[in-house]
């Protein structure tokens, strides 16, 4: 599996990579920080699970979670975000996101979250 990596802190996206090295089923993981840099990797590597933080200087919201299911259907979208309400989470689940955390409190549930996907494609 091929795994996207997008947040605007390099800090956040070192920590990411280093949670997630160890997982025998990742095959690549590729990182962005800006939208620009995270449309051109969806089109070029065409990722099969991507973290986000929808929460970006250049752009806030769930556009860009439609905007990526729009061109990837398939991919599983994890959002991790500072700004976890109930709220936010019916909507990015409304949009497509199959997983979400609270980047404060859950951090290590994304590596949860990717190994049980990694389950998934190996049954």
């Amino acid at each position: 599996m091929n795994i996207l990596l997008m947040d605007s802190s390099d800090i956040v996206l070192q920590k990411m990579q280093e949670l997630l090295s160890e997982f025998g089923c990742i095959q690549k993981i590729y990182t962005a920080n800006n939208l620009s840099n995270l449309f051109s990797t969806i089109h070029l590597k065409q990722p099969d699970i991507i973290v986000i933080d929808i929460s970006m200087p250049d752009k806030i919201g769930v556009e860009i979670l439609q905007k990526i299911k729009l061109n990837l259907p398939k991919v599983k979208l994890i959002v991790v975000t500072n700004f976890a309400t109930e709220q936010r989470k019916l909507i990015c689940m409304q949009n497509g996101v199959d997983y979400y955390f609270d980047k404060a409190t859950e951090f290590e549930k994304v590596a949860m979250a990717i190994e049980s996907e990694c389950a998934n494609r190996s049954t």
